[in-house]
């Protein structure tokens, strides 16, 4: 298409000057490099926000992210709004698929959405409504597509995270895949099979660590664990001794309640512009021990 009469339309108007400049969001999302004169691009929360849509299981959230891009970034509030913008997408665009692992349960709404951006930096997310308890049904078992991006959700809402995950981070499941029987003679494999692939018993953790645990029980791994990068991480080595399948049951409440409160505070369900839409500052190491403790004691 484009190299119909001599590319006339490829050297006609802004085409090459935006295919440039649609790499500066892949300079960021992709190598982590900052843009001269564009301040968004050193944003941690932008750069978190961009990392975790870089795992979502298709490419449809790159087209109204690119255009967003494209349309308002040399606005002064470009930086809050794009950062509004992209936590507004991934809740969309997580819980559709979460529900509906398929391109079709996103696609036409997409389409909307890039047209809505060209309207209004506030553009309107005209996404279907999810129930939030099969939402969070879904969630506590993903598809296994969804898992490193929920995953990625967890560990950026620590308030001890700074920067990105480590380049290099796998899946780990804290109840071993491949575990004894003898060791827990009162589980069946049915019981385990069950609950080893649900969200709560798994954490990121960095590659070179995983393989130094293997298949090992909580209480060699929870050890490597300490040692990790991740502040998820480091913080469940920290806090418990051992685990076994009732601590999976209590983490999945956990982090499903987590990433639901997460993704209502990004816009889930909230069709419209993303006028009202909370982004909401990180609170600090001692904030967070604050409210984990009350939390605990079942004031909040």
């Amino acid at each position: 298409w484009f190299s119909e009469k001599e590319f006339q339309r490829l050297r006609s108007g802004r085409v090459l000057e935006d295919l440039g400049r649609i790499l500066n969001v892949w300079k960021v999302a992709v190598n982590h490099e900052s843009i001269e004169g564009e301040p968004w691009s050193d944003d941690e929360a932008i750069r978190q926000a961009l990392d975790i849509l870089m795992d979502y299981p298709n490419e449809f959230w790159k087209y109204p992210t690119v255009i967003y891009y494209l349309k308002h970034h040399d606005e002064g509030d470009f930086a809050v709004r794009f950062l509004a913008f992209l936590r507004h997408l991934t809740a969309a665009l997580v819980s559709r698929f979460a529900i509906s692992p398929s391109v079709n349960s996103v696609k036409q709404q997409v389409l909307n959405l890039d047209a809505e951006i060209l309207k209004s930096k506030e553009p309107r997310f005209d996404f279907k409504d999810v129930d939030t308890e099969e939402l969070a049904s879904k969630l506590r078992e993903p598809h296994y597509r969804l898992v490193r991006m929920l995953l990625k959700v967890i560990a950026y809402h620590d308030p001890e995270q700074r920067g990105l995950l480590p380049e290099h981070w796998e899946i780990e499941h804290i109840f071993p895949q491949k575990w004894d029987d003898m060791k827990f003679p009162s589980l069946s494999n049915d019981e385990v099979k069950a609950k080893l692939e649900h969200l709560g018993n798994k954490v990121p953790f960095e590659k070179n660590l995983n393989i130094r645990a293997s298949n090992s029980y909580f209480s060699r791994k929870s050890k490597l664990y300490k040692q990790s990068g991740i502040a998820v991480t480091r913080r469940l080595g920290a806090e418990h001794s051992d685990w076994n399948l009732e601590d999976i049951d209590t983490r999945d409440v956990r982090v499903t309640d987590l990433i639901l409160s997460e993704f209502e505070a990004w816009g889930l369900n909230r069709n419209g512009d993303q006028s009202n839409i909370l982004v909401r500052p990180r609170p600090t190491a001692e904030q967070a021990e604050q409210i984990r403790q009350l939390k605990e004691l079942g004031l909040i």
